[in-house]
């Protein structure tokens, strides 16, 4: 696979997502703590994304950036997911992200960064499971959860990272096989780029 072709479609993804935040951002309410959260979400994967690309283009490692990407994804997207649960567990999230990010360093410190895929794993299945959870809850519930608005946005989730886990999950084998490794991560940007249109289409939405 052609590096640039690659950076490019990096690239066209950020661009997309920085439109997304900006239009999400216009769009939210003060008092719409859940989207605000995916905001966040949203937001804080741009910026590792932006300094991912700068690090490349130094020619500087960006490895390091990976246990801050895990625990962040997860501490933004377990919110997000949980706004509809009865009972508050933004304590208990902090916590687990706090513990993602300790044990994503440890093991980056001690053995290989490639080892870091199997905190990955664990993190996106994790997310998989709220993210069913949570569409479990509002199907079951009514119009009035604070989260059936963006049910849309928890079925982008469901379907990323059902996909991006399968991808991670045999992340360690495909290394073996480069070809087919070049292909699946321009496959993992278009994943990404779906999530952002879903997610450009419910702020469109709220905004009328």
């Amino acid at each position: 696979m052609d590096y640039n072709f690659y950076k490019t479609l990096v690239i066209l993804a950020d661009f997309i997502l920085a439109i997304v935040i900006f239009f999400g951002v216009k769009t939210v309410k003060e008092k719409d703590t859940p989207i605000k959260y995916y905001l966040g979400f949203l937001s804080f994967y741009l910026i590792v994304e932006v300094i991912s690309l700068i690090c490349k283009e130094l020619k500087m490692s960006n490895q390091l950036l990976f246990p801050f990407y895990i625990s962040g994804e997860f501490f933004f997207a377990s919110l997000f997911l949980t706004s509809s649960f009865k009972y508050n567990l933004k304590k208990w999230i902090t916590l687990f992200s706090i513990l993602i990010l300790s044990v994503s360093f440890l093991i980056w410190d001690v053995y290989n960064y490639s080892y870091i895929n199997i905190v990955k794993v664990s993190s996106q299945f994790s997310l998989l499971i709220i993210s069913i959870m949570s569409l479990v809850v509002l199907l079951k519930g009514t119009e009035k959860n604070k989260l059936y608005r963006y049910k849309n946005l928890i079925l982008g989730l469901l379907f990323y990272y059902s996909l991006s886990l399968l991808m991670f999950s045999v992340l360690n084998q495909l290394i073996k096989n480069p070809r087919i490794l070049y292909l699946l991560w321009p496959l993992n940007i278009v994943f990404l780029i779906i999530l952002y249109i879903v997610s450009f289409n419910t702020f469109r939405k709220l905004s009328k």
